[in-house]
């Protein structure tokens, strides 16, 4: 466990508070009461931030988060050839579904939100823009759909550890992903029921897999509920692929809740598929064999 160094924890209290609220400045008594800092101390550290550029003061002295994060978070998406080359692509797969759409990259065993375009916090879903989840069972399922049969396996593996169930029901579940081409979250296409999760949820002592599980309960609540046989769906998810076939990234369109049903997927996954594909090959990467077929 790293050594914690409280001065750079109150600084990153101080950014995510203002991250989170960036259409809404707040004065130095605000960040203070929000964050639990002692207003000298609060009041130093955002005049620290204000000369590095990253939050700005306007005339009425209150705060906002700074320019300084333009290039940063530029910078970080270089990281993904698929995101610059194929963004624009992203923006017109939105506005044509009249739907927003999550960007999630990979980064070793976690998730991360690279951008959202439309709305960016959707009140049903825990998602922001540069949140990190981990990639654990059954977050992340579509991630792992097109491994080679042991990371799948050890996948498979892992689901079963955490919420019980029948190894040949998951792997038929996957092998059903691979065949459409598109997820509905990991928690929807492996049937889990909210029951299971809530046993589950209940024997963790694993924080990661704590965090995966609650997201999954509230995400299974959403469509769970629905009373007149066409659910719900939360977002439904495209994958792009890298240079060596393996999913790099996803394409995660969503609505307000209720508004996505199960007999809107025919006209929204051929959109979001065909999207997927040039991305991939914007991105030079390379699409597994049989992906064609779902093309338009």
């Amino acid at each position: 466990m790293p050594t914690a160094v409280p001065a750079l924890d109150r600084t990153v209290q101080i950014l995510d508070l203002l991250g989170d609220r960036p259409l809404d400045p707040l004065t130095l008594s605000d960040v203070a009461r929000a964050t639990g800092i002692h207003k000298a101390t609060c009041a130093s550290t955002l005049n620290t931030l204000e000369s590095y550029g990253m939050v700005h003061r306007d005339e009425s002295r209150r705060y906002t988060i700074g320019s300084r994060f333009v290039g940063l978070s530029h910078a970080y998406a270089r990281r993904y050839p698929g995101f610059v080359r194929g963004r624009e692509e992203m923006v017109r797969l939105a506005a044509r579904s009249g739907l927003s759409c999550a960007v999630i990259v990979r980064e070793g065993e976690d998730l991360v939100i690279l951008d959202m375009l439309g709305n960016t916090q959707p009140a049903h879903l825990q998602m922001r823009t540069g949140q990190r989840v981990p990639l654990v069972p059954p977050v992340g399922t579509i991630f792992k759909a097109w491994a080679g049969p042991e990371e799948l396996g050890d996948w498979i593996d892992r689901m079963q550890a955490g919420f019980g169930g029948d190894r040949d029901v998951y792997l038929g579940a996957v092998s059903a992903l691979r065949a459409r081409g598109f997820s509905l979250g990991g928690e929807h296409d492996l049937q889990l029921q909210l029951e299971e999760v809530s046993r589950a949820t209940a024997r963790q002592a694993d924080d990661r897999v704590l965090e995966v599980a609650l997201i999954v309960a509230d995400k299974i609540r959403n469509y769970s509920t629905a009373a007149d046989g066409d659910e719900p769906v939360n977002s439904v998810i495209g994958p792009v692929f890298g240079p060596d076939g393996q999913v790099t990234m996803t394409l995660n369109l969503y609505g307000e809740l209720g508004s996505v049903r199960q007999r809107d997927l025919d006209r929204i996954t051929p959109r979001l598929l065909e999207t997927c594909a040039r991305v991939t090959q914007l991105a030079g990467g390379r699409l597994p064999d049989g992906f064609g077929l779902h093309l338009v």
